[in-house]
């Protein structure tokens, strides 16, 4: 019994040396690289789905309303939707939703 207890003692002891080592052993987090993971994580991109950057002075005829995703994908259950009800495939804009689209690729 005595030799079970040591031993058990003694692996106890090695488990904590060994997490201990690891702990400070760790390289230092580098706040530089944090910094920059976040700001990627925030990046503006382009009012419309285009990815055309219009200028401040673009009147407000040639601004393009976004493509409602819901519609495309699931079901859009807003009343009065403010996006556009049209397909999102590239080269279609047909008045039907992505599921349904000829175009997609299957």
């Amino acid at each position: 019994m005595l030799l079970v207890l040591l031993l058990c003692g003694l692996l106890g002891v090695i488990l904590v040396l060994v997490v201990q080592r690891h702990r400070f052993n760790r390289p230092l987090p580098n706040a530089n690289h944090d910094r920059q993971r976040r700001q990627a994580d925030f990046v503006a991109l382009p009012h419309n789905h285009n990815g055309v950057n219009m200028d401040d002075d673009a009147e407000e005829e040639d601004e393009v309303d976004p493509i409602c995703r819901n519609y495309n994908y699931l079901r859009c259950r807003a009343r009065t939707c403010k996006y556009r009800h049209i397909c999102d495939v590239p080269g279609c804009g047909g008045t039907h939703p992505r599921t349904r689209c000829p175009f997609r690729d299957t």
